[in-house]
């Protein structure tokens, strides 16, 4: 005879900042797990193996849930293996991880953006790919350093949605201040998501939630975090914090060079 639910229940967690709902069910004698994206935006889900005892249902590899949309079940583990139901930590037992983006993102190297400025302002690049001073490492390889004074308007680089913004923080300093900086990331529909770093504080003028289209004023840069002076940094990522190569509306189409000041038509 199958024992079935009599009961469902949720515990809530906070991923970025936004809620995500662990479900939990009884069955067989069995706890069966699944997760449920009660946020504003799209999250990705993303199994992993483990080394040790694995009851992962491996149903899902990397899966995207959309606002409201649940994946169940991710796991099933026997009861007798729980010493306390009521406190269950799903990370013992399943190899997991959320992410803002996709972490298998395949950039659409065909699309140009806009340089992320107001039209007809002009900027500085002070740091391009590839750079030795801190383009250097996997998240930054491919990101773009412009010259702003405080309080530039900033506009958005490509349509998307905001799937996160910092602006609290109102210090600047060396690598120890990595996790000091104000940033606004919005999500592109190819996957990628763009990160815009180092704005003035309270100088996120978006949502989470927020639909962005390319061109749309979206903050003020600053001078905050790992800075060593007032300027915007962007990056495209996929979602496992990996730079991304990708290129401006400017003829010819290539990387912008260093030392060279850029107008926005």
């Amino acid at each position: 005879m199958i024992r079935f639910v009599l009961f469902v229940f949720f515990i809530s967690f906070y991923c970025f900042g936004q809620q995500i709902d662990t479900i939990k069910k009884y069955k067989n004698d069995s706890l069966y797990i699944g997760v449920k994206n009660t946020s504003v935006i799209p999250i990705w889900y993303k199994e992993l193996k483990r080394d040790s005892i694995d009851y992962s249902t491996h149903q899902y590899d990397v899966t995207v849930m959309q606002p409201k949309d649940s994946l169940f079940p991710i796991a099933i583990i026997p009861l007798h293996v729980l010493k306390d139901t009521s406190t269950v930590v799903l990370k013992d037992f399943v190899n997991y991880s959320f992410t803002r983006a996709n972490p298998r993102a395949v950039h659409d190297n065909t699309f140009l953006y806009e340089l992320p400025y107001a039209k007809g302002t002009k900027y500085e690049v002070i740091q391009t790919f590839n750079n030795s001073f801190s383009h250097n490492l996997p998240g930054s390889r491919y990101a773009v350093d412009f010259k702003m004074p405080i309080g530039s308007l900033i506009h958005a680089a490509r349509s998307g949605i905001v799937v996160n913004k910092v602006e609290k923080f109102k210090e600047h300093g060396g690598p120890d201040f990595r996790e000091k900086g104000n940033e606004i990331l919005i999500l592109h529909d190819d996957g990628t998501l763009a990160q815009y770093s180092h704005l003035d504080y309270n100088g996120a003028d978006v949502e989470i939630g927020d639909v962005i289209q390319q061109g749309q004023y979206i903050g003020k840069s600053g001078h905050t975090g790992y800075s060593t002076r007032p300027h915007l940094h962007l990056v495209i990522k996929n979602g496992d914090g990996i730079s991304l190569p990708f290129y401006f509306k400017i003829r010819p189409k290539k990387k912008l060079k260093n030392g060279k000041t850029y107008l926005r038509r």
